[in-house]
């Protein structure tokens, strides 16, 4: 397992490329209030509607950052670009005039919002180290594998969070959300070839890294095709500006 020690953040974009771009920004300190306007109503309806305040500052916060992404790289407006819910309940992006935007896909938790953007499908998945009972919960949603190098890790807790992303980041990829048998995709050893098989001929990778913010651990994992470069990017207050 490879983890934040091994990362290099930037706070420069570039151009996408063949790379897959990984943005983490922090709630709290990233200034959106300029960036409003950038939302429908639709959109300021449903964080209205939301009943917790750090709900609604996620969503808005990752509709804005989407956006604005999306329109960097396509070189648009971003009031063309229309982000909808999909099928299966995933993000997807379009512009009013057909052109075709770059695959991403979006996560929160805590403070942070992490947006990965590629070429390719991509899925990532952010959790936030909490105090929960894990021995339940690995037993409903873990492999056979996956139990057991649980049950004989020295360090249980990151083997929970690492397997636990890894298939969020897995499903989302794929563009099929949350299954009903989690216990059928194994990602003990990386990531599970014959799942990826039923939705693409495609390899693909994860990986899977922490994040250490004051008091608070972060667990992250990205799924991406193989062998693609990822770029680490801070979303900074002055970047989102120049986006």
């Amino acid at each position: 397992m490879e983890y934040s020690a091994e990362i290099k953040w930037t706070d420069r974009p570039g151009s996408l490329n063949d790379e897959v771009h990984v943005y983490a920004c922090d709630i709290e300190a990233l200034d959106i209030m300029p960036f409003l306007s950038l939302l429908t109503q639709e959109e300021l309806a449903k964080a209205v509607a939301f009943r917790q305040k750090a709900d609604a500052d996620r969503f808005v916060t990752g509709r804005v950052v989407v956006k604005k992404l999306l329109a960097y790289y396509s070189t648009l407006d971003v009031a063309s670009i229309v982000i909808s819910q999909g099928e299966k309940g995933k993000p997807v992006a379009q512009t009013r005039t057909g052109i075709r935007l770059p695959s991403f896909n979006i996560s929160h938790s805590g403070n942070k919002v992490l947006v990965a953007v590629s070429s390719d499908w991509v899925g990532i998945d952010v959790e936030l180290v909490a105090g929960i009972a894990l021995a339940d919960l690995v037993n409903a949603v873990f492999s056979e594998q996956e139990l057991a190098a649980f049950a004989n890790s020295s360090d249980p807790i990151t083997t929970f969070y690492s397997f636990w992303t890894r298939k969020e980041a897995l499903l989302k990829a794929a563009g099929v959300g949350l299954i009903d048998s989690l216990k059928a995709i194994d990602v003990s050893r990386n990531i599970d070839t014959d799942f990826v098989k039923t939705f693409t001929r495609k390899e693909y990778e994860l990986f899977s890294f922490m994040m250490q913010d004051n008091n608070a651990r972060y667990f992250a994992s990205l799924c991406y095709l193989k062998n693609k470069p990822i770029r680490f990017i801070e979303l900074t207050n002055e970047l989102l500006r120049q986006l």
